[in-house]
């Protein structure tokens, strides 16, 4: 189990959500605390986490198969038998010797160990029992085979005119030609070097490399959200739920909002908060209109306690008097 964020910081109101990761390695029950501990607070906060580790399992209905006693060459005799899932989730079975798609699918798996030098794990898009693996590895897969075929085709084509040119030359000789002179025979070419089916695959690999060529990266593309919306474009698509009621039930509407919020993976805002924020930071026709409105309340604020003032001390003079 583990909590993928480590911190965080909430402004008053504000709220947030955090992941945690369970990832067992056993058939077994997990249990641990997640421990929240607060800034200049000795008070820790503790969440108690349990997970179950479930391994796939199948049941089987008659666990013997037993084939009555049958002539050779007899007609066929068939056994049934039956299969049970238990397990909560779907399984996918295999029958080794007979699924063509499991070989190749094996297949893949050494390529791609080979291709990552034996990795701990390979992260793959969750897949559909029975729906194979994602389509860019199987044509990963597939332009490698055909170029490890073609270059095995090449090496073999070209060893066997080789062979061809030496047992021609070899016969030539054979039927009575006379030998040159050792001082004129040129010197012999240093004979080629044919590449072994291993040395192809490591040559290709080299080369897919080289031009980072990714294809665990590549079937992970899904979960890539580029957009090309501008920020003004973004900030008008949405869905704003508004929550209002009367000062005097602020706290039940708040507790609404935070419902609401929780349940429709929205965040929760305090609108009273951005548009003081909103007057604060940005410089729109609004806050000129507010400001100006401040100012000429607070001028004539001014005015009416000074006003007040100068009354204030007529009315004493003249009682002085």
């Amino acid at each position: 189990m583990v909590v993928l964020d480590s911190s965080g910081k909430y402004e008053p109101g504000e709220g947030g959500w955090l992941s945690v990761a369970f990832k067992p390695t056993m058939e077994m029950t997990y249990e641990g605390l997640l421990i929240f501990r607060f800034h200049m607070n000795p008070t820790r906060m503790t969440i108690p986490v349990s997970g179950q580790g479930i391994l796939p399992q199948v049941h089987i209905i008659g666990p013997h198969v037993n084939f009555s006693p049958t002539l050779p060459w007899a007609e066929t005799t068939d056994v049934y038998f039956g299969l049970t899932n238990p397990c909560p989730f779907p399984i996918e079975l295999i029958v080794a010797h007979s699924d063509e798609k499991w070989k190749e699918e094996d297949e893949i798996y050494q390529l791609l160990t080979k291709y990552y030098n034996k990795p701990d794990e390979m992260l793959v898009p969750a897949i559909r029992p029975g729906t194979g693996l994602p389509f860019e590895i199987i044509n990963f897969y597939k332009k490698f085979t055909e170029k490890v075929t073609k270059a095995l085709e090449e090496e073999s084509a070209a060893a066997r005119a080789l062979s061809t040119r030496a047992n021609t030359a070899a016969k030539k000789t054979a039927k009575g030609s006379k030998p040159t002179p050792k001082s004129t025979t040129p010197k012999e070419a240093t004979p080629r070097k044919f590449r072994t089916e291993a040395e192809i695959v490591a040559d290709e690999i080299k080369s897919l490399k080289e031009n980072n060529v990714d294809p665990l990266k590549e079937c992970l593309h899904v979960f890539d959200h580029s957009s090309t919306d501008t920020k003004t474009d973004k900030n008008m698509k949405g869905l704003l739920v508004f929550v209002h009621g009367s000062p005097c039930e602020e706290a039940h509407c708040q507790e609404i909002a935070y419902s609401i919020g929780k349940r429709i993976d929205l965040p929760t805002i305090n609108v009273d908060l951005c548009i003081v924020e909103a007057l604060c930071i940005c410089d729109c026709p609004a806050k000129q209109i507010l400001t100006s409105a401040i100012h000429e309340t607070f001028e004539m604020s001014q005015k009416h306690a000074k006003g007040d003032s100068d009354d204030n001390d007529g009315v004493s003079q003249g009682f002085n008097s």
